[in-house]
């Protein structure tokens, strides 16, 4: 009972220093990141609703040569942008990851480098009829490298008028001062919050509380703040090793338990490993209940092909259903 107590005054905590209103009329994106090694086992047709679609993801070598491969030899981009584009759906493609294992590093801080990843993304944005280029760069670590990277993305937006430019971040990352950060978030046209990843406990939805609040101390307004939602789980010990909603849906039973609903995970045990984390129907929807009536601009999703599309009830069906029931009260 305490913690029960505890947990429900450190969720208020966290409320009474944000705001509880959305505009009427204010768009309400819901994005789902596609990854090339999903194309195969995701039915387009399924996707309805979404508002974009991320496609992930480009990729530069060290001279600023943007390498499509992984996307390109999977699919046909631009007839994958036509389906979804018939569906009502914008579709970006993002440029990035996670770790190191694009040279991002070699390509921003150096003019002419930085150039012909423009030049490319410009490019395949154009040729593909994408709606925009979204941005992950997981870290930039000097400062110099933080100022490139601001610079590859507001050239960019610079030479894609009309189209959504969009960045990826974590509440640990900063372009550096407030004056540097508002530079960015000013020029995008939203900042998708990687809420997750923490390590142990990696989603919490007191974080993302916390992560909203954070972006919005920022500088950035309301209607270009995103909350990411984990489709996956992470092992408790062993930060390296995740599950993903589908596998944990279909290995374990109860998912909307009332201890997911109310400590926002639950943790089990599955084929002798050890315990992952990771939030369950109930959580994913108190968060974007957050989302929606604090008045932030839209969730997205990591990632589409990690939820149970066999499901009756599949997470990505249960938020738009939230989303319709929602929308027609404002």
């Amino acid at each position: 009972m305490k913690k029960i107590i505890l947990y429900v005054l450190i969720i208020l905590s966290f409320s009474s220093c944000l705001t509880f209103s959305r505009p009427k009329g204010q768009e309400f994106r819901i994005i789902g990141y596609l990854p090339w090694y999903r194309f195969k086992s995701i039915d387009v047709s399924q996707l309805e609703g979404l508002t974009h679609v991320i496609i992930f993801s480009l990729g530069t070598d060290s001279n600023g040569n943007l390498s499509s491969h992984g996307i390109d030899s999977r699919t046909n981009t631009k007839e994958l942008v036509a389906r979804l584009g018939d569906l009502g759906i914008s579709t970006s493609a993002c440029i990035g990851g996670w770790a190191d294992k694009i040279p991002f590093k070699d390509v921003v801080v150096d003019d002419v480098k930085r150039a012909r990843l423009v030049d490319g993304l410009v490019r395949y944005c154009l040729e593909n009829d994408l709606g925009g280029i979204d941005f992950d760069w997981e870290f930039p670590k000097t400062q110099e490298q933080k100022d490139g990277y601001a610079n590859l993305i507001l050239e960019t937006k610079d030479l894609l008028p009309g189209k959504n430019i969009s960045i990826a971040m974590s509440s640990h990352y900063s372009f550096g001062s407030r004056r540097e950060n508002l530079r960015v978030f000013n020029a995008v046209d939203w900042v998708g919050i990687m809420s997750y990843d923490r390590g142990g406990r990696h989603s919490l939805y007191s974080d993302s509380l916390k992560d909203i609040k954070t972006f919005q101390d920022r500088g950035v307004v309301d209607s270009k703040i995103v909350l990411g939602l984990p489709f996956y789980g992470r092992n408790i010990e062993k930060f390296s090793n995740t599950r993903t909603y589908a596998y944990i849906s279909t290995t374990t039973e109860d998912l909307a338990s009332e201890q997911d609903h109310h400590v926002e995970v639950n943790p089990r045990q599955l084929e002798q490993e050890r315990v992952y984390f990771y939030n369950g129907k109930n959580t994913i929807l108190r968060k974007f209940d957050a989302a929606f009536h604090l008045g932030i601009g839209g969730i997205m999703i990591w990632e589409l092909g990690q939820d149970n599309w066999e499901a009756e009830e599949s997470i990505t069906r249960l938020i738009l259903a939230r989303f319709h029931k929602l929308s027609s009260i404002y």
